[in-house]
């Protein structure tokens, strides 16, 4: 699915450390991440934990999307849609917090400018 940790131009780096936690999958660039999760999780400790988790996340500014481990190996193409339309989304969102006319006016470094003018043409894909 995330086939060499990249999927819609964007990459992903796996098994990331996000202190105290490590993420499945995390796109640095969306502030997303992608979590794959086991049976565990499926208990009501392994959810309260997963809300605790989540919740700490989104504090941090991502956006955290749960796979059922069961769904990636049954509906693969289902689950690859589900990440796709989870990048369209943070594309978006992140486009519309840096806008080519915000960044025009801004002294970001040329990397920084790059990155939005890719997420820009990933927004109109």
């Amino acid at each position: 699915m995330l086939r060499n940790r990249r999927c819609r131009n964007q990459k992903f780096w796996r098994e990331y450390p996000i202190k105290p936690y490590t993420v499945d999958f995390r796109c640095v660039d969306l502030k997303l991440i992608i979590e794959v999760d086991g049976r565990q999780h499926q208990t009501d400790e392994g959810r309260q934990y997963d809300q605790r988790r989540d919740q700490y996340l989104a504090e941090q500014g991502y956006q955290v999307v749960r796979i059922p481990g069961y769904e990636a190996l049954r509906n693969p193409v289902a689950v690859l849609h589900q990440i796709e339309h989870a990048i369209d989304a943070s594309t978006n969102r992140v486009f519309a917090i840096l806008s080519p006319a915000a960044v025009r006016f801004t002294s970001a470094p040329k990397s920084q400018i790059q990155i939005c003018l890719e997420l820009a043409w990933v927004a109109k894909v």
